[in-house]
Order: C-alpha cells, then sequence, then structure tokens
C-alpha cells in the first residue's frame, strides 16, 4: 500500500520544470553560516523525501536519495553561486564599490575587533577555500584577491 503513492521523481517533476531550489538560492548567496547550510539542507531533503514519498518507517541514505532525484545539496549550489558573484566582482573594474568595500574590509583599522565574528563576504570566500588541501589560496589580505583577480580574468581567455 505504502509503495502504491510513490512518485517517480524524474517522470513527473522534471518535464514540467518545477525547480525548489532556486527561490532560496536568491536570499541565500554569501550570507549562510555552517549551522544555517545544514538546515537548509536538511529542509531540501525533507522536501525531496516528501516529494518521492519516503516517510518514517522507511530509511534512505542521503546520498541515495540525491542519486535517486538526480540532486545534489543546496549548499552545493549556494557555494557554486557565491564564487560565481565573486567570480564576476572580481573581472570587473575597481572603480566599482563592490571592489571598493572589498579593498576596505582588508585596511587595518586600529584596535582589533571584539566580539562575535561577523560574516561578512571575505570572511565567508576563506572559509570556502580552506577545507580545499590542494589548494594554496587564501583570503587574508587585498594581495590574495588580486591573485584570485588574475586567476579570474584567465578564465575569460
Amino acid at each position: 500500500m505504502v509503495l502504491q503513492n510513490r512518485v517517480d521523481f524524474k517522470q513527473e517533476f522534471a518535464p514540467k520544470g518545477v525547480d525548489f531550489k532556486w527561490i532560496p538560492l536568491y536570499f541565500f548567496t554569501w550570507a549562510l553560516t555552517q549551522a544555517e547550510e545544514k538546515k537548509l539542507d536538511a529542509f531540501h531533503r525533507k522536501q525531496l523525501k516528501r516529494v518521492v514519498g519516503i516517510r518514517y518507517p522507511v530509511k534512505i541514505t542521503n546520498k541515495a536519495l540525491y542519486k535517486q532525484c538526480n540532486e545534489r545539496p543546496l549548499s552545493l549550489y549556494v557555494l557554486e553561486n557565491r564564487w560565481r558573484l565573486f567570480g564576476h566582482i572580481l573581472r570587473r573594474d575597481r572603480e566599482i564599490p563592490a571592489i571598493k568595500a572589498m579593498e576596505g574590509f582588508f585596511v587595518p583599522q586600529g584596535d582589533k575587533y571584539r566580539g562575535r565574528p561577523i560574516t561578512t563576504l571575505p570572511v565567508v570566500l576563506n572559509n570556502d577555500l580552506s577545507p580545499l588541501e590542494s589548494s594554496t589560496y587564501c583570503l587574508k589580505t587585498f594581495k590574495d584577491i588580486e591573485n584570485l583577480k588574475k586567476i579570474a580574468e584567465q578564465r575569460d581567455q
């Protein structure tokens, strides 16, 4: 009885063009903490299970769920969109406000900030780079931005 109500995700939703992920991604381009990314992925998995028809007694691994739905975690889409946005910013002229704000972020300003760490785009991007073991890139100074800018400009060629 439980299996009669199951829906084939690829046949039922893909041809109609239903795509649930773009609305949250519009708002979550860069200002997400790791805890919020985990919550977003958990919500996404819950919705995928609901669409496919998987209920409590039936267990499925996250990997198998994503494979069955031909999807991947929303946090990966957020990561991809974040770096795509940053690449667009890096390929623009130095006179745009976004580049000036990045320069201003790395200018030393008096005393060290006390309190809770602020979630800003350079901090989030540096956290994205840190798990990459083979990468020698980081985002701690404006010189690092210049190095990433050279790489982004090579993409156009």
